[in-house]
Parts: C-alpha cells; sequence; structure tokens
C-alpha cells in the first residue's frame, strides 16, 4: 500500500472551506481599494483647488503689474 501523493499528512490538517475566508478577504480588500481611492479623490480634488487659486493669484498681479506699467 503506497501512499498517495499529497495526501500523507492530510489528517492532520483540519477540512474547512476556503470560499469564506476567500469571501471575507475580498470584501476587506474591496473596502481597503474603496478607501484609498476615496481619499485619492480627496487629495485630488485639493491640489486642482491649489493650481486654481494659483492661477487666480498670478493673474491678479500680472494685471497689477499691467496696468502699473501704463
Amino acid at each position: 500500500m503506497g501512499v498517495r501523493q499529497g495526501t500523507h499528512f492530510s489528517f492532520l490538517i483540519p477540512h474547512f472551506s476556503l470560499k469564506k475566508y476567500k469571501t471575507m478577504s475580498k470584501k476587506k480588500t474591496n473596502a481597503k481599494r474603496e478607501a484609498y481611492a476615496k481619499k485619492q479623490e480627496e487629495q485630488g480634488k485639493r491640489v486642482v483647488e491649489w493650481i486654481f487659486g494659483g492661477l487666480i493669484v498670478l493673474a491678479i498681479i500680472y494685471l497689477v503689474w499691467t496696468f502699473g506699467m501704463m
């Protein structure tokens, strides 16, 4: 009687369903991914606001300089 490959210690490992753990893992991963996407979106909006604010400030400085040269 030979031992089949991969089964000689299978009696020591408790049998459980991996599907339950995969589902929990996917939910956890999706939650992390959504949280990261939300954080990235907020940071992106903040960067865009700073860029537009800087452009407005530069436009005002240019207007003052232009009318100051007259």
